[in-house]
């Protein structure tokens, strides 16, 4: 007897299944099919996991490491501190560092000039570049630009910072 394909799995039994799993585990499923890719990012998906699975282990501990060479940072990668294991890694696009992490969620900034920054979440692979913020009243030959990623509770919103010395 022929089994069922994967598809015929309801898309809330599929997603309820899937939330179970933890983090690292999630980026896999990105290639086993098409369907599972697009209920792994489906951004309700992403927050149910995140309550489940980040908001359900406190003590979750992310260690970031930038491999680095005489052109720059390659990639970054993400590691769970309690067990030592990589969860995952992610290209640096040339010309930019790694700003912060924040939730889970990578900031990459750049290094110099105008370039907007961009925000990644390494679970699923996806980048956002953000809009491109007004420029910096005085910024000349050594001055400094620090790029922060924040979340607030109250508004349930992220917000970047851009500060210059």
């Amino acid at each position: 007897m022929a089994r069922p394909p994967v598809s015929a799995i309801p898309m809330e039994m599929l997603q309820e299944i899937l939330v179970k799993l933890p983090t690292a585990d999630i980026l896999r499923c990105c290639c086993v099919c098409t369907l599972w890719r697009s209920v792994v990012r489906n951004a309700s998906f992403q927050q149910l996991h995140a309550a489940r699975y980040v908001g359900a282990d406190k003590d979750l501990a992310l260690l970031v490491s930038e491999k680095c060479e005489p052109g720059g940072c390659a990639e970054a990668g993400v590691f769970d501190v309690s067990s030592g294991k990589m969860m995952c890694s992610v290209a640096n696009a040339p010309g930019y560092r790694l700003a912060n992490l924040c939730n889970g969620f990578l900031c990459f900034a750049p290094r110099s000039g105008d370039l907007p920054a961009v925000v990644c979440n390494p679970v699923t692979g996806q980048k956002v570049e953000l809009p491109e913020a007004p420029p910096l009243g005085g910024l000349g030959l050594g001055r400094r630009r620090v790029f922060a990623l924040g979340f607030s509770p109250s508004t349930n919103e992220y917000k970047l910072f851009r500060l210059s010395s």
